[in-house]
């Protein structure tokens, strides 16, 4: 049962690619990919996709599924924190190894330097959704380079991803 659930969220996130007509779409498709990992039992509070494997500014393409916001996209430009250089870490590390799934964890410290940084980016993000972000203790990102564009997810939770988890969104980013 587990498998036929699995294949029938990677077939409706599919579906959503294969609909794809302009670069708007993308949104609707990081909603669509969002949920059907939700779907799966995966703890997720943002998902993202960033336009190229980018070692400087991001152009995010965000959804966040309990935040009330739509999936909407926003640039955040190159800073100098943990967030910046793990993911310059981790994008050398795939360079090096060929292995596009990397995780990188933030202590609250670190990621609270960047989402003071990020929200200022992203004003239309909800005040309960910035104040629950800032409450947690750490944050963990799983991160697919891909050719043309970085899938990640990022979970707020103490736990971090499960190795099923991991395994599901490797199936996922494939699509």
């Amino acid at each position: 049962v587990r498998e036929a659930n699995i294949q029938l969220a990677l077939e409706r996130v599919r579906a959503g690619t294969m609909a794809m007509k302009t670069q708007h779409d993308l949104l609707n498709v990081i909603e669509t990919f969002g949920n059907q990992l939700v779907t799966l039992g995966l703890e997720i509070d943002t998902v993202s996709v960033i336009n190229g494997v980018s070692k400087s500014d991001w152009d995010l393409w965000l959804y966040t599924p309990d935040s009330g916001v739509a999936p909407f996209r926003v640039f955040v430009p190159y800073i100098d924190t943990a967030y910046f250089t793990k993911t310059i870490n981790n994008i050398e590390a795939y360079e090096r190894t060929g292995n596009p799934i990397q995780l990188k964890s933030f202590s609250k410290v670190e990621k609270d330097e960047f989402n003071a940084h990020y929200f200022k980016c992203a004003p239309a993000m909800p005040k309960e959704y910035k104040d629950t972000a800032f409450a947690h203790e750490q944050c963990t990102i799983i991160d697919a380079f891909l050719e043309e564009v970085t899938v990640s997810l990022v979970n707020y939770s103490l736990e971090a991803f499960s190795e099923e988890d991991v395994e599901i969104f490797t199936r996922f980013s494939k699509e």
